[in-house]
């Protein structure tokens, strides 16, 4: 076999191998959105989502107030202290 042959082998290996690792995180996403779609639609959601999170106006205000989130621990907002949450 000469030296060309297995280059163009290897080449088109290489091509393969490099599609195939696009199509991995493509799927892993479309299963993940697949196996969580039914949670959209859930009660649980929307229990205390407005209270906490959308309509909370701690969470509204000004970039000031991420540190009062990490900080309040005796009084957080909504009663439950999530800073991770608030802060994003």
């Amino acid at each position: 076999m000469s030296r060309a042959v297995v280059r163009a082998r290897r080449e088109t290996s290489d091509a393969h191998a490099s599609h195939g690792a696009l199509w991995a995180p493509i799927g892993l996403v479309a299963l993940t959105f697949a196996f969580f779609w039914p949670l959209l639609g859930a009660q649980f959601t929307l229990r205390d989502d407005a209270i906490t999170v959308s309509r909370n106006p701690a969470m509204l205000g000004p970039i000031s107030e991420v540190r009062r989130f990490w900080t309040n621990l005796q009084k957080p907002d909504g009663d439950i202290y999530i800073p991770l949450t608030q802060t994003v």
